[in-house]
């Protein structure tokens, strides 16, 4: 492993860890601003590195997580048992991939994740926006052509 990857790895770990840490103390105190912004700081730095290291996927997930967050920090988004476990998966999630880079075995993606995220930040109203209404977002993907 190089030099370089050994830091990405230790600095990965050590942020994944603190951010379980911050999620269970979120858990217990949703409405918190501090651990709101340290969630979604902690969040930024993940993707930061990630995309320092060209580990796309990572980034990618890293990057919709720190949205969630963001959809908190500005009051467009609650946080409830649902979105927990969804923080949680995440944070699962990149120690996955953090973990196959080291041993090697390339970065996996987590496109299921990222998915269930981007539909919930559908429906997240944009700054001057009223919220999107139900079924809005099945409707978008399907303008697309997305399943």
């Amino acid at each position: 492993m190089t030099k370089y990857l050994d830091m990405y790895v230790t600095h990965s770990k050590e942020s994944l860890d603190d951010l379980n840490n911050v999620l269970l103390r979120l858990e217990k105190n949703p409405a918190d601003p501090d651990l709101i912004n340290e969630c979604f700081r902690l969040a930024h730095t993940i993707k930061g590195v990630a995309a320092t290291m060209a580990f796309k996927n990572t980034s990618d997930l890293a990057h919709v997580m720190e949205s969630l967050m963001d959809a908190v920090r500005a009051g467009n988004l609650k946080i409830n048992a649902d979105l927990m476990d969804l923080l949680f998966s995440c944070v699962d999630n990149m120690n996955s991939m953090v973990d196959a880079v080291k041993d090697g075995r390339g970065e996996p993606d987590s496109l299921d994740l990222i998915d269930k995220i981007e539909e919930i930040l559908l429906t997240v109203p944009k700054e001057g926006e009223a919220p999107a209404p139900k079924g809005a977002q099945k409707e978008e993907k399907a303008h697309k052509g997305e399943k």
